[in-house]
């Protein structure tokens, strides 16, 4: 969706900026949009951040959560189809 889109563009500059907690809400909200609309780009992109912030946090659980979902998702993708 659109909204996933640009919450997921905003949160990357946040992240460029330090903001962490902001970046934070603006991944979790493009990851929910992404996997409620299919779009599985943004949403294992987002997961990818949110366990990022998760991991520089300390929370090692929850980036371990939150990066295997990223990694799930992205064997939705067009390209994980690709014969290796």
């Amino acid at each position: 969706s659109m909204r996933a889109s640009v919450s997921f563009q905003i949160g990357v500059v946040q992240m460029k900026r330090a903001r962490l907690e902001e970046a934070r809400v603006l991944f979790a909200d493009a990851f929910e949009l992404g996997r409620q609309s299919a779009d599985y780009w943004i949403a294992a992109g987002a997961a990818g951040y949110l366990g990022y912030i998760f991991w520089l946090r300390g929370r090692l659980r929850d980036a371990l959560a939150t990066s295997r979902q990223a990694v799930d998702l992205g064997g939705h993708s067009p390209a994980a189809a690709v014969p290796r």
